[in-house]
């Protein structure tokens, strides 16, 4: 955790709580290097060090004194939420106000800590409460440059419609609505933006990632990349001369019954005893006996349903290029073919079955009517019913099925992404009823039925991962399914992880504003990484226009203010939004908007929480609160009788004062104008 770079401390942090939790490691072990973390420069690892030192705390109390020492060093550290972590701990536990040695700690620490976070430890002190001193400099302000900026853009464009538009955008900056990007990508492109799909370099970097093969089945897309990663790797890089140094390091995960098949037959090119058949209809065992066929005929092409963006796209015409050096599609890599078809980017298939449409018979009729079916122009006729239904009659085997569906799904999504009734009907009368069951949902051969409306079907744990990384043009469809309340109740949705829900949001060409109120409803499931998912999310969304400032706020200062829709949890999606370029002020926004309500249907603990954050926000950009509504509902709060910590608070956040400049609406448009311009500019986000 003392590593020169920040991602190698993460991982010496993460390690630490692993060992932690297997009790590997005392207490007394933890707390002298995780005393150095809290001063570590990410958020993320000055945080994490702060949990694992509370955690210490709660378990060995021995050594709760010592853990609480060495965590008083973030109060100084210069992300807000790292402080806020040691000031909530503080505040939680009481025991070691009873502790003189600790409470003279508390004093000296307070002397670098943001005077809210000061104020607050005061008062836990008994201290008297002082308004935090505003120091942020007003200068700071990133909105007369912009203003600058595109005061003189504009000055010098002939192009009418630029003119207006920048236009449109200097009148944003005084309170009008923030235009559209001009000339965006459009939404069918932009996959061709994304980052690449990088497979292994070397073969020692393939029998690395099989080392740690629980990684390669995890959820998170970068998990799902590092599998896709062995897949191809295994191919490319053969084990050749290295091959009885590799079988040694690989020794550990011969006898995995997930990775270690497809080890085996890399690094001696031997078939396992026994062959490991696909016995359950999970992605992973298909693909893996495919790799195994291809090793043992001595194939080094790439999978052809290896993605080439990392988002899990296939470029078309790099799917053609793959197919034209192949002599025949067999055995399990039509599982690939399928794979590969879920996968293919929306726009350049008119092109790649240009490349293809000569050559497609030699690969079968049945090969032949797939590709046709998913790759020739939309306008072009699809192929006769009867041939299809004939297909079905004469191979009605589960890897032709999918390759069907995969192929009728890909000529539908073509059109338009939204899946529904007509692709349903479709399969229903090419299929036929037999073969409609729920046992095919785990194979992914029907995915449309989730999105066809009346659909009543479970979706199993491991569809929902499958799907959102094997067809990316799937999430918006999804999205706008999962986030109505009819489909939560269908089995297996509500134990659908709300991080994986809010990642499969990330993706660009989801459209976020139509689905922001029922994406920021994952927070009813209480996950504790719905949190930090949303606030990711949303941060994403505000650099690359896909929501607004003034989308953003009204959803959560609604939850801020409402019991029933646990605060705490909104509350923490504001404070990780602080780290990111303006969250600062979308977070006083918001918390001002919610104060404005008179916080009447909250508990006072809950009034305190929320005050507190907004002092804190408030000192660090160093402006008063602005909303008029908020200062009437404060006004009202300080004005009761009796001393309660809320009336201290309102007091507080009265007696702020601060340098004139732009208010933390006007920076929040300024955000959001930028990030337009950008767009408009084809910069990057």
């Amino acid at each position: 955790m003392a590593a020169p770079t920040a991602r190698a401390a993460t991982v010496g942090l993460n390690a630490a709580k692993r060992l932690r939790r297997r009790n590997a490691v005392a207490g007394e072990e933890l707390i002298p290097v995780l005393g150095v973390a809290v001063g570590g420069s990410t958020q993320q690892l000055a945080k994490g060090a702060v949990g694992l030192l509370r955690e210490v705390a709660k378990v060995e109390p021995v050594c709760r004194g010592e853990a609480l020492a060495s965590a008083l060093g973030a109060l100084s550290h210069p992300k807000a939420p790292v402080a806020e972590a040691v000031a909530a701990w503080l505040e939680t536990d009481t025991w070691w106000r009873g502790e003189a040695e600790l409470r003279e700690a508390v004093q000296v620490a307070m002397a670098g800590a943001a005077p809210a976070i000061a104020a607050r430890l005061g008062a836990l002190l008994g201290e008297p409460a002082e308004a935090p001193a505003v120091t942020a400099e007003a200068g700071q302000d990133a909105l007369p440059a912009l203003r600058e900026r595109l005061a003189a853009t504009q000055a010098a464009e002939r192009d009418p419609r630029r003119r207006d538009w920048l236009a449109a955008c200097l009148a944003a900056l005084d309170g009008g609505p923030v235009p559209e990007p001009l000339d965006p990508v459009p939404t069918d492109e932009l996959w061709r933006t994304e980052p690449a799909f990088e497979p292994p370099e070397s073969a020692e970097q393939v029998a690395r990632l099989m080392l740690v093969p629980e990684r390669l089945f995890q959820d998170r897309l970068q998990d799902r990349l590092a599998q896709e990663q062995v897949l191809a790797g295994v191919r490319l890089h053969s084990a050749g001369a290295e091959a009885e140094s590799l079988r040694r390091v690989l020794d550990p995960v011969l006898d995995d019954d997930k990775v270690g098949p497809l080890a085996w037959t890399w690094v001696t090119r031997k078939a396992p005893d026994p062959l490991p058949l696909p016995r359950s209809p999970y992605a992973w065992e298909y693909r893996r006996m495919a790799a195994i066929e291809a090793l043992l005929r001595g194939d080094r092409e790439p999978p052809l349903g290896t993605p080439t963006s990392a988002s899990g796209w296939l470029d078309p015409e790099v799917f053609a290029e793959r197919l034209l050096r192949r002599s025949e599609v067999t055995g399990y890599e039509l599982f690939e073919l399928s794979s590969a078809l879920y996968r293919l980017a929306p726009s350049g298939r008119e092109a790649a079955w240009g490349r293809l449409a000569g050559t497609v018979r030699r690969f079968g009729t049945r090969i032949a009517l797939a590709l046709h079916t998913a790759l020739c122009p939309a306008q072009s006729a699809l192929p006769a019913g009867l041939k299809l239904r004939a297909l079905v009659t004469a191979s009605p085997g589960p890897l032709w099925l999918r390759l069907l569906v995969a192929a009728l799904w890909c000529r539908d999504s073509s059109a338009s992404p939204q899946l529904g009734p007509v692709l349903t009907q479709r399969v229903k009368l090419t299929l036929g009823g037999g073969y409609l069951g729920d046992g095919l949902w785990h194979f992914g051969l029907l995915p449309d039925r989730v999105l066809a409306p009346g659909s009543n079907v479970t979706w199993p744990m491991s569809f929902g991962p499958l799907v959102a990384f094997l067809a990316p043009a799937l999430a918006q469809p999804l999205l706008e399914r999962h986030v109505t309340h009819a489909v939560r109740k269908l089995a297996g949705w509500e134990q659908l992880s709300a991080a994986l829900v809010l990642r499969l949001a990330q993706r660009p060409q989801v459209a976020l504003r139509p689905l922001l109120p029922g994406l920021v409803d994952q927070l009813d499931h209480g996950q504790p990484d719905g949190p930090p998912a949303l606030a990711e999310l949303l941060a994403t969304g505000l650099a690359d226009t896909r929501l607004r400032s003034t989308d953003v706020a009204p959803a959560l200062s609604a939850r801020l203010a409402t019991r029933s829709a646990k605060p705490a949890q909104a509350l923490q999606v504001l404070i990780q939004l602080q780290a990111e370029p303006g969250g600062s002020d979308l977070a006083a926004v918001c918390l001002e908007a919610a104060v404005a309500t008179g916080l009447g249907d909250l508990t006072g603990a809950q009034r305190v929480q929320i005050l507190e954050t907004l002092l804190t926000v408030r000192g660090e950009l160093g402006r008063p609160v602005e909303d008029p509504g908020a200062l009437a509902a404060l006004r009202d709060m300080a004005a009761a009788k009796g001393s309660t910590r809320t009336t201290q608070l309102a007091k507080q956040l009265l007696a702020l004062a601060g340098k004139e400049g732009a208010t933390s609406r006007q920076r929040c448009a300024a955000q959001d104008v930028e990030a337009a311009w950008r767009a408009s500019r084809g910069l990057p986000s």
